[in-house]
């Protein structure tokens, strides 16, 4: 896929002459495609157009876009345990409490941090 510096290895870019200026000049490659991609799993995570733009720094800036990607995940994995809580309790008339939500808060933090770890 890319290489430590951003630079695509395959035949997207043909030809060695820009792949070696974009190593010398530490710049990130990346194909329409790939754009397109990104773009769409930016909006589904609801990520910023900054946090986005981390993947084009370089070197490195990919390994520093799957932070706020996880942060958003967990997020994300908290708000639909609540919501399908509140719905299964809807349904059986008893109420959620406060404790309740922290507690389903503490569980998605454990399986986010098993799922960093694993």
């Amino acid at each position: 896929m890319t290489t430590a510096v951003g630079v695509r290895e395959d035949l997207a870019f043909g030809g060695d002459t820009i792949k070696n200026m974009a190593k010398r000049k530490q710049w990130a490659l990346i194909t329409a495609d790939e754009l397109g991609e990104v773009v769409s799993s930016a909006e589904a995570l609801g990520l910023r157009p900054a946090d986005v733009g981390l993947m084009f720094e370089v070197p490195g800036g990919l390994s520093r876009l799957a932070g706020p990607i996880d942060t958003r995940q967990r997020e994300l994995d908290i708000l639909s345990l609540v919501i399908s809580r509140l719905k299964t309790e809807s349904e059986t008339e008893e109420a959620v409490s406060a404790r309740d939500v922290s507690l389903i808060g503490a569980w998605v933090a454990v399986g986010a941090k098993n799922r960093r770890t694993s």
